[in-house]
């Protein structure tokens, strides 16, 4: 039902947008989890090199 409204919706293009994602959506997803991942812990490291910084920084 939802997926006739979406369709329906979307149009010709939409439904081969939607058709391709449905085929490959165990890669797009493992892809944009690897990137979320990805920018969690570069952040993450970001912060600790900071706050070392600032301590040696706060030390001299």
């Amino acid at each position: 039902m939802i997926e006739s409204i979406i369709d329906f919706i979307l149009g010709p293009y939409g439904r081969m947008v939607s058709d391709f994602y449905i085929e490959h959506q165990f890669i797009i997803n493992s892809i944009v989890l690897a990137v979320a991942f990805y920018k969690l812990f570069k952040n993450k490291s970001k912060g600790v090199r900071s706050e070392q910084a600032m301590k040696v920084h706060n030390e001299n």
